[in-house]
C-alpha cells in the first residue's frame, strides 16, 4: 500500500493540493487495522521523501 501511495503522489505531482496518500492511508487503516494504517503512512512519508529528494531532517520537522 505504501508503494501505491508513493506512486500516486508521484503521478499527481503537477496538481497542487492533491495527494492521494492520506486517502490510501485512511482506507488501509479502516480495512486492515490501525497498525497497518500507521505503517502505511510512515513508510509512505519516507518513500516520498526519498523519491522527491527531501533532506534528511524532513521527518524531524514534520513531528
Amino acid at each position: 500500500m505504501s508503494a501505491i501511495s508513493v506512486a500516486g503522489r508521484a503521478a499527481f505531482i503537477w496538481i497542487p493540493a492533491f495527494k492521494p496518500v492520506t486517502a490510501i492511508t485512511a482506507i488501509t487503516g479502516f480495512a486492515f487495522g490501525a497498525e497497518a494504517g500507521f505503517l502505511t503512512g510512515a513508510t509512505s512519508a519516507i518513500g516520498s521523501n526519498i523519491f522527491f529528494g527531501y533532506h534528511s531532517k524532513c521527518l524531524l520537522e514534520v513531528s
